[in-house]
């Protein structure tokens, strides 16, 4: 429902929003509307309802909508938010990970760099998301404490990915 909600609003911005390729500056505009309006629920029933990591937002888009969370203290809908974006970025990492191993040869070089970079941004997106959620629900003085324990532990033992060296070639 939010979804198309969002949509039309979009629409109503701008006729042409689903033919234009640039359209940041007008999802931006009706995200900043409903912010104002404190239509917090929407939003993220929008953003999680149509988020992937490949055709989604960038994360500048979500970073007004969870300081917004956090100012008014909605920490359950800031829940909901994160859950359903590390979900996705954890679910791409278990999708490309093992074709990185190329069983069979099927992959050529280019598409082997493709699953590496695939690989590499979901688990990096992974793991940001995971320490802003730890962070805004510590800014939320969050309740549970052995919850938010689990969540610092696990970001404790993770590694964040490195850039790769480029491989020398004679």
């Amino acid at each position: 429902m939010s979804y198309s909600k969002f949509k039309k609003a979009c629409i109503r911005k701008n006729p042409d929003f689903m033919r234009i390729e640039d359209d940041a500056s007008i999802t931006s505009e009706v995200r900043d509307e409903w912010l104002h309006q404190g239509m917090l629920s929407e939003l993220v029933s929008y953003v999680t309802s149509n988020y992937d990591t490949v055709s989604s937002k960038p994360m500048g888009f979500i970073v007004p909508i969870r300081e917004k969370l956090v100012n008014d203290n909605e920490t359950e809908l800031l829940i909901k938010l994160f859950k359903k974006l590390i979900k996705v970025h954890t679910e791409d990492l278990w999708l490309y990970l093992p074709q990185l191993k190329n069983v069979g040869g099927t992959l050529n070089s280019e598409q082997l760099e493709d699953r590496r970079q695939r690989v590499n941004a979901a688990q990096s997106g992974a793991l940001t998301l995971l320490g802003h959620y730890v962070h805004d629900l510590k800014a939320l003085s969050y309740s549970d404490v052995a919850y938010l324990e689990l969540l610092d532990n696990l970001l404790a033992h993770l590694k964040v990915p490195k850039k790769p060296r480029p491989k020398i070639t004679v």
